[in-house]
């Protein structure tokens, strides 16, 4: 796996190190799909993870995500000041941004578009109907249903024990 060689104490934490490995796994995916990409090089946070572009006119922003679903839910999401972010990214730019997740439980890479995420949705669960995008403003959440997303690529089996390996959830995958 290529990582970036540095000093900083940025990429000396956990839940910065199993990202990098889904960005890798990422961009590996996106490389062998035509698109160049582009990231970050500064060592400290950024507002996305991603730039590509494939045959000199299909820009897309990405973001990766690098956790499972929920384990009760059909779903899964990211902070809500993220969403604010990318929603003001896109405005701004005018670029569309896919969110990527690397779930280590279900062993998949998968997401869409967030135009696509975001789109509403209803779903039962456990007799409960739940309505999508699902936002948590107490927690400061966003969910968004897996059925909006697509699947993109399969994790072997050596890629899930490396997240694995970086995880900080505090509680049982349940597959």
């Amino acid at each position: 796996m290529e990582m970036i060689q540095t000093n900083s104490k940025w990429h000396s934490k956990t839940t910065v190190k199993k990202g990098d490995h889904g960005e890798y796994l990422v961009r590996q995916w996106l490389e062998s799909k035509g698109y160049i990409v582009y990231q970050p090089i500064s060592p400290k946070a950024h507002c996305f993870d991603m730039l590509v572009i494939k045959d000199r006119k299909e820009f897309r922003i990405v973001e990766c995500k690098t956790k499972p679903g929920r384990n009760y839910y059909p779903d899964t999401g990211f902070d809500l000041n993220n969403y604010y972010e990318y929603k003001a990214i896109e405005k701004t730019t005018n670029v569309p941004v896919f969110i990527i997740f690397i779930d280590e439980a279900k062993g998949e890479i998968y997401g869409n578009l967030l135009s696509i995420l975001e789109q509403k949705k209803t779903i039962e669960v456990n007799g409960r109907i739940i309505f999508y995008p699902l936002v948590n403003e107490k927690k400061g959440l966003m969910f968004f249903p897996l059925q909006n997303m697509k699947t993109l690529l399969k994790l072997g089996r050596r890629d899930i024990e490396i997240i694995r390996e970086q995880s900080t959830r505090n509680y049982p995958y349940i597959n």
